[in-house]
């Protein structure tokens, strides 16, 4: 099995991603996945699935969603807090995943749709980026409209893509200092 910790190393910094791939079985031959379009195929395939759970089931019950993660090794980054946060209310541990869903997804009710999905994928490793755009009523009645920039880490266990790290973003208006939503990059 994959060691996330090992073998991955990923540095977020003024909203941009580095990965270091160093000990990875296909670092020292970097054509050998070149163009891997089957497995970028797959990426994308799995986020519509993704994409169609969060605008239907998850609007019911937001713990449908869990099957698309590593819920026992998930790191979460996310845009929005709650209660149930680690770090200042930016990072969701594995500990506090489940319940951070269960207390965000009744807040927003609405439909996902998934922007420029852009997938990168070789063996079991993969990496999607893509912007939420997110419609809806929230649980006071008022409607809202949002773009959220997200960059998924995923892992092929069992044939099965998982989502192992998650990041979401909004672009921030410096002279503000607030989270720009409605800004679509």
């Amino acid at each position: 099995m994959f060691e996330y910790k090992s073998k991955i190393s990923i540095c977020a910094a003024l909203g941009g991603i580095a990965v270091i791939w160093s000990s990875a079985p296909w670092a020292a031959d970097e054509s050998a996945c070149k163009g891997s379009s089957a497995a970028e195929a797959e990426l994308v395939a799995f986020e519509r699935r993704f994409e169609h759970t969060l605008s239907n089931e998850f609007n019911k019950d937001p713990m449908t969603a869990m099957k698309y993660y590593d819920t026992q090794r998930i790191r979460l980054f996310d845009a929005v807090t709650s209660h149930t946060d680690d770090h200042g209310g930016l990072e969701v541990s594995p500990q506090k995943f489940q319940p951070h869903f269960k207390e965000l997804g009744p807040q927003f009710v609405g439909k996902m749709e998934f922007l420029d999905i852009r997938a990168s994928g070789c063996g079991n490793i993969g990496f999607v980026s893509l912007i939420q755009h997110y419609t809806g009523t929230t649980d006071k009645g008022e409607p809202f409209e949002m773009y959220v920039r997200e960059t998924d880490g995923l892992e092929k266990v069992g044939g099965q893509w998982k989502i192992v790290h998650q990041h979401w973003s909004v672009p921030v208006d410096m002279t503000t200092q607030k989270g720009q939503f409605k800004s679509r990059y």
